[in-house]
């Protein structure tokens, strides 16, 4: 990851914010492997005072465990709460248009964790301007069958 972002010249990293542990482990690697790279975690559930909470806790956990020293912390790292919609595993119309639009390309993001920080990412880069960013793709291509009745008109019976 880190010579991809090197060589590419990334400005941002981006990644779905869920639990914790995915920002927790971008910042902990950011660290100790020296990249410079902006992170940017789009929540899909819960505040951001509970997420920079959360992720310090797992630092904090780490640094007891491995017995080290990680000069990182969640504050480090820009959170966006802006593309929850209206609760967790609750899609919204311009997440499902954004996960629609970008299947077209062979990318499958799901309703619950990549759909709705992909289009965080997408808006986001259009308010900043950031040219060249990354983002985390972390699965979830399985729960897009129980979200099936919002793809219909996309798939054609293809889910």
């Amino acid at each position: 990851l880190k010579d991809v972002i090197e060589k590419e010249k990334i400005e941002a990293l981006y990644f779905a914010t869920g639990s914790g542990g995915t920002g927790a482990g971008l910042l902990i690697g950011k660290e100790f492997h020296n990249v410079k790279i902006k992170l940017v975690g789009v929540l899909v559930v819960d505040t951001i005072e509970y997420f920079t909470n959360k992720i310090n806790k797992i630092v904090e956990d780490f640094e007891e465990l491995y017995d080290v020293t990680v000069d990182a912390r969640a504050q480090e790292i820009e959170f966006l709460d802006g593309f929850i919609g209206k609760g967790y595993a609750i899609p919204y119309p311009e997440e499902i248009e954004t996960i629609s639009r970008i299947a077209k390309y062979g990318i499958i993001l799901d309703p619950v964790y990549t759909g709705k920080a992909f289009h965080g990412m997408l808006q986001h880069i259009k308010e900043r301007g950031y040219r060249r960013v990354m983002f985390l793709h972390t699965g979830g291509i399985f729960s897009i069958f129980a979200f099936n009745e919002y793809f219909q008109h996309e798939t054609k019976g293809l889910l």
